[in-house]
């Protein structure tokens, strides 16, 4: 996934590497809980609650460069897998890459069944997931950087007519 944030590299890096505040940035993360951090790595452990199940994961990020952040899923019920953030300047901004990969046959029951029947599946709620997570970071990164952006509410607060003209694409 690539987005555009438009906040300099650093605002970028510290929302990616402040485990801490993910929640803030991502609705259903809960529970984030920093269990070591030494130099360059922070390892955790946080829970997401999605419509169809919940996830739990002990995770690793590494800071390799200002440019660069990988991660690895330690012990994770979406099945072993790892990550990498790579940022590279772009005027007055940032362009955000994000990677990841993983074996949900190896996951827990819900996802072995969709990677056995539906391969394409996994393959699109990862890409959903990951453009969610990425284009969070960026808005936060901006609004870090100065940016007045407009608070978004999450779903679960907006009235519910709201909600429904959203699902039928219509304002």
């Amino acid at each position: 996934v690539l987005v555009r944030a438009r906040a300099p590299m650093e605002p970028v890096h510290q929302v990616i590497t402040r485990v801490e505040d993910y929640a803030a940035i991502m609705d259903g993360v809960r529970g984030m809980e920093v269990t070591s951090r030494t130099n360059n790595r922070v390892a955790f452990r946080f829970n997401v609650s999605m419509a169809v199940f919940d996830v739990e994961t002990a995770a690793m990020l590494r800071v390799v460069s200002p440019r660069r952040i990988q991660g690895e899923l330690l012990q994770s019920s979406l099945g072993p897998g790892g990550l990498r953030w790579d940022l590279y300047p772009d005027g007055d901004g940032t362009l955000v890459a994000y990677s990841t990969w993983g074996d949900p046959s190896r996951g827990n029951w819900f996802l072995r069944t969709l990677a056995r029947v539906s391969p394409t599946t996994i393959a699109a709620m990862q890409v959903s997931y990951d453009t969610v997570l990425a284009l969070s970071a960026a808005r936060r990164a901006e609004q870090l950087a100065g940016l007045r952006l407009p608070r978004r509410a999450s779903a679960s607060r907006r009235p519910a007519s709201s909600r429904r003209r959203a699902a039928r694409g219509s304002s």
